[in-house]
């Protein structure tokens, strides 16, 4: 299997609110249908946190959707041509 990176999403400043690092990383899995978020360290370490299973993931971002401080999961489908929004609960 080859191993492509068809596009980087800058994501830094988006999760730093959320994740409280400026370092950390979103990997979107078309094949394995997932969103997986590594938490940075200084040091240039990456941690993975839990994978978000999302259907035919081409893309994703984070942002604040609903203005209630915490930063969302929006996922581009790839498959089915939708986008997934997955609501964000730490503060």
């Amino acid at each position: 299997m080859t191993a492509r990176a068809w596009r980087w999403t800058d994501a830094d400043r988006e999760l730093a609110r959320t994740m409280a690092d400026p370092t950390d990383l979103l990997v979107s899995s078309l094949r394995g249908n997932s969103v997986t978020p590594y938490e940075g360290a200084t040091g240039g370490t990456l941690t993975q946190l839990t994978d978000v299973p999302a259907t035919g993931a081409y893309d994703a971002t984070a942002a604040d959707l609903d203005g209630d401080g915490v930063r969302d999961l929006v996922v581009a489908d790839s498959t089915g041509g939708q986008v997934g929004v997955f609501r964000g609960t730490c503060r």
